[in-house]
């Protein structure tokens, strides 16, 4: 075919040396930039073309590092010398020169003047003479898995030079570095990656696409993407059989079965391309995949913006795209018009790149991460955000003064056992002769009343506790799905479907708050109600606590008693025992709690949503710390 001279000859060095003058400049593994290379081979090049002729030449060592894509899926990409690059290239040029004129026409990846384009215009073509079903054959990790003693076995049919064959197997037979430094010697597949792998792929196909010939199908071969056109399903089938074999004991291949089969022509996208009937005549266009920038409600992405912030509860990469965000996973793009994003919750698992973490840091946009049953496990909070020494030392100052705290905490528990009982009082207007509702509303009335002569903030959280637990038994007289009631409180892990709502609710809500925390400055370290010396952050329950029972308990039994949520279909139990909500599960309890955050309640003639008081709450504590209003003029929202 050629041999090693003109391999080396200054023409093809010239071409190698062009083609990478044209590439960014990168440093090799061998210590040589890119753009260097031309001044090392004209110092060096005799030396090294001896030790290439003689075959004692040592390639540099691969380096393979896993990335993750935009779609969320991972990838390997190689990393070579400079010098092993520009051999490459030669090698490359000279294959691609000699292999090409034994290709056949329906071969369309990695050639000159083909691609993909030229490959849906054959496959139209196809469509419109009545070959209206399509056979696709996808090949399971292609490039991974090339036998590489058959494909040696056919470069030896058309090479003849020793020394080419001897530098080809260096290279095919390379030895490679995985991300933790383990050396290993390639014996399978060919690297993605490197100059000669395109034409090395081609050839190994090559007795494929000639077999497809020799049977009269009407065939397009992408790489290792293979499409076949037949006028009958039963004709389809036929080859499908045929190929497999072929394949399989030819070739050492094996189909992708998930991704291969028969199709209409108008039921299957290719090369990114869809197909339709106009007029009788089928016609091709690129696929438009929709990107959408706000969200009404919840799609099948997994993904919402609500109260100006998101939840992503499916897997993908969150990364920088221009001056904004992309979430992407392998089903699905979408744009997140940062300038509408306040916060981000993740419940699932989400790569988020440093490019991406510098862009939400810049914006000052935090990040709540939750496990897969909705635990809070971590806060990421832009440095910008974090609160000034001024408010907590203010805040300090508050904690460490037990009587100043005892009056403040006692604001926060009369506003918390008020909405309680107005959730009971709510429900005694439906059921106004039910003997237990009405003995549940007096006890919490009488435990209200009870908050002004509490002495101590212990004294305090006994008193809470003995209220909460008494007002747990009011689910049991208003719940009217089975599958749900209350016997005792279980939180970690949740025993029961109900007790799962509740944890689930907590933690979203308790997202909530630390948004407004952050929005007004507060530092959610440093409680008044909660000890703040067990916990990482315990102000958040402060304010979380009194308005539980207007969001968290009214959205959970709205989902029961309206039978969104079923027990037996929107839980999953994990090995420990423990009862948590599945996916979709979530979605339906995010959906209605955004939508409880955004009811609005009228308050001294002026309308105000749920998430709003919140703010209201979080701002005049803030200004009650910095001595700008008074504690009568704090008041902790109570539902009326």
């Amino acid at each position: 075919m050629f041999s090693f001279e003109e391999l080396m000859s200054k023409r093809n060095q010239r071409l190698a040396f062009e083609h990478l003058s044209q590439l960014p400049n990168s440093l090799g593994t061998d210590g040589i930039w890119l753009n260097e290379i031309a001044d090392f081979w004209s110092i060096n090049h005799e030396k090294l073309i001896k030790e290439l002729a003689e075959g004692i030449y040592i390639p540099s060592l691969i380096k393979q590092r896993e990335i993750v894509k935009k779609s969320g899926g991972k990838r390997v990409i190689s990393y070579y010398g400079s010098l092993d690059r520009f051999l490459l290239r030669l090698l490359s040029q000279k294959l691609n020169r000699y292999l090409e004129p034994l290709f056949l026409d329906n071969s369309f990846a990695f050639r000159e003047g083909k691609g993909v384009v030229a490959a849906v215009k054959q496959a139209t073509d196809y469509f419109n003479t009545g070959k209206s079903y399509l056979l696709e054959v996808d090949l399971h990790h292609y490039f991974d898995e090339i036998n590489l003693e058959k494909l040696i076995q056919y470069l030896e049919t058309y090479l003849d030079d020793q020394q080419v064959l001897q530098l080809l197997k260096l290279f095919i037979y390379c030895q490679v570095s995985d991300n933790n430094n383990k050396l290993t010697k390639i014996t399978k597949g060919v690297i993605q990656g490197s100059a000669i792998s395109p034409v090395l792929s081609n050839l190994y196909l090559h007795r494929l696409d000639l077999l497809l010939e020799d049977n009269g199908y009407d065939w397009i071969r992408y790489a290792d993407n293979i499409y076949l056109f037949f006028e009958s399903r039963e004709e389809g089938e036929e080859a499908f059989g045929k190929i497999q074999q072929f394949l399989n004991d030819e070739l050492d291949l094996k189909i992708n079965q998930k991704k291969s089969g028969l199709f209409k022509a108008n039921d299957k996208r290719m090369l990114g391309y869809e197909f339709s009937l106009v007029d009788g005549i089928y016609v091709c266009k690129k696929h438009e995949y929709v990107r959408l920038s706000y969200y009404e409600s919840w799609h099948r992405s997994k993904l919402k913006l609500a109260q100006q912030q998101y939840y992503i509860v499916d897997d993908g990469i969150l990364n920088k795209k221009d001056f904004s965000l992309l979430f992407e996973n392998e089903k699905h793009k979408h744009h997140l018009p940062i300038a509408n994003v306040e916060q981000i919750n993740i419940y699932s698992n989400v790569i988020i790149p440093p490019e991406a973490m510098r862009l939400l840091y810049e914006r000052r946009i935090p990040l709540i991460i939750h496990d897969k049953y909705g635990h809070i496990q971590s806060y990421i909070l832009p440095e910008t955000m974090k609160s000034a020494a001024k408010i907590i030392l203010a805040q300090c100052q508050l904690y460490l003064d037990e009587k100043q705290r005892l009056t403040v905490a006692k604001a926060f528990e009369t506003a918390h056992f008020h909405n309680l009982r107005s959730n009971c009082r709510y429900y005694l207007k439906k059921k106004p002769n039910d003997a237990d509702l009405l003995a549940i509303e007096k006890e919490l009335s009488q435990y209200l009343a009870e908050i002004k002569t509490i002495d101590s903030i212990d004294k305090l959280m006994l008193l809470e506790a003995r209220a909460r637990q008494r007002y747990y038994q009011f689910f049991n007289q208003v719940i009217n799905q089975e599958g749900f009631s209350f016997t005792k409180r279980s939180k970690r892990p949740p025993k029961d479907p109900l007790n799962a709502l509740i944890s689930f609710c907590n933690t979203v809500l308790y997202g909530q708050v630390m948004r407004a925390l952050w929005k007004v400055g507060l530092d959610p370290k440093i409680a008044v109600l909660h000890a703040s010396t067990n916990r990482p952050y315990s102000l958040q329950l402060d304010f979380a606590d009194y308005m539980k029972p207007v969001i968290v308990d009214r959205v959970i039994l709205s989902l029961i008693n309206r039978h969104i949520i079923n027990a037996e279909e929107h839980f999953m139990v994990i090995p420990d025992g423990g009862i948590y909500l599945n996916p979709e599960g979530k979605r339906l309890v995010l959906k209605a709690f955004e939508e409880k955050l955004g009811t609005k309640q009228v308050i001294k003639n002026s309308s105000i949503t749920y998430w709003q008081l919140i703010c209201r709450d979080t701002r005049q504590f803030k200004q009650y710390l910095l001595g700008e209003i008074s504690l009568k003029d704090f008041k902790p929202y109570k539902y009326y």
